[in-house]
């Protein structure tokens, strides 16, 4: 569910061409990079403003007992960089 509210808003938001999905396996964690190379966005602002897209991720990430890193400015794209404990 997590993936699918990235590709969502991406989708709906950010009129990317491309999207990177990669998953991997780290001692203790999963680790999930998300990347596109659409519009970005000013974290702050998107944060700030209470989001339902951004809110639904990191609620689910923090059920998870994980975090959820967001890196993205205008015209940048946008990166999340998710661990989930295992």
């Amino acid at each position: 569910r997590i993936i699918q509210e990235l590709v969502n808003n991406t989708l709906k938001h950010a009129d990317a061409k491309n999207i990177k999905l990669k998953t991997q396996m780290l001692p203790g964690q999963l680790e999930v990079v998300y990347t596109d190379d659409g519009k970005g966005f000013v974290v702050e602002e998107k944060l700030e403003s209470r989001s339902i897209g951004l809110q639904s991720i990191q609620s689910r990430v923090n059920f998870l007992n994980g975090n959820v890193v967001i890196e993205s400015k205008p015209g940048a794209g946008v990166k999340y960089i998710i661990h989930i404990p295992v």
